[in-house]
């Protein structure tokens, strides 16, 4: 079957390579200073601090990380689900081929992080912050971004599917072949760094109302 072409033209992302049969480990049993490859990691942890921690054809499941922080954490291959990761800062991060389903990433930090080939699903994303990230065939669908911080990130290839965007700031981002179906774009702020994105005519009826403040049109 050839791959679905969306809205923007893209082929979305490319799904993780994962071992259909893993050992599942306790996060506590794990040493983060090594390469974690070739495992299920579960368990709970607050404000865990670790730098440089690589992961590769891994899985993430029932996993519980509130806080902390996984400076420059590079994961390849891997697959997120039932995860909760509120708080962590994952800044400057580096991310390929990953796919996270049913997790809670609020107020998580991606800033100056790097994703590409990443597919977001069914996500609590409640004021994630990715200012100056770069994304590049991104998908997320049926995600809750309200008040996520775009700011200056670099959007390739990335589609929005049925998320919330509400007050989510976009000022001096970068969109190219970037589109918004079912969204709510309500109350956006920084209208204008979604120029050269695609909208739906849904999503554009939630968005009406901050292109006409942008303009300086009053609406009665």
């Amino acid at each position: 079957m050839a791959p679905r072409t969306t809205r923007s033209g893209t082929t979305g992302p490319k799904a993780p390579v994962v071992p259909s049969r893993v050992g599942t480990v306790d996060l506590a049993d794990v040493d983060l200073e090594q390469l974690v490859t070739g495992v299920s990691v579960r368990g709970d942890a607050d404000e865990l601090h670790a730098e440089d921690v690589e992961v590769v054809a891994a899985r993430f499941a029932d996993l519980r990380l509130i806080g902390g922080r996984l400076g420059r954490a590079r994961f390849t291959d891997l697959e997120v689900e039932a995860c909760d990761l509120s708080g962590l800062d994952l800044g400057e991060a580096q991310w390929q081929r990953v796919a996270v389903g049913e997790s809670r990433l609020a107020g998580v930090s991606l800033a100056g992080a790097g994703l590409r080939d990443v597919a977001f699903t069914q996500v609590r994303g409640a004021r994630l912050d990715a200012r100056f990230a770069t994304l590049r065939a991104v998908r997320f669908t049926g995600c809750d971004l309200t008040e996520a911080d775009l700011t200056a990130a670099s959007l390739d290839g990335v589609e929005f599917v049925d998320c919330r965007l509400a007050q989510a700031r976009f000022a001096q981002a970068t969109l190219v072949r970037t589109s918004f179906t079912g969204c709510d774009l309500s109350a956006v702020q920084g209208v204008t760094g979604l120029r050269d994105g695609v909208v739906d005519a849904a999503t554009l009826t939630t968005l009406a109302p901050a292109l006409a403040a942008a303009a300086g049109i009053a609406v009665r």
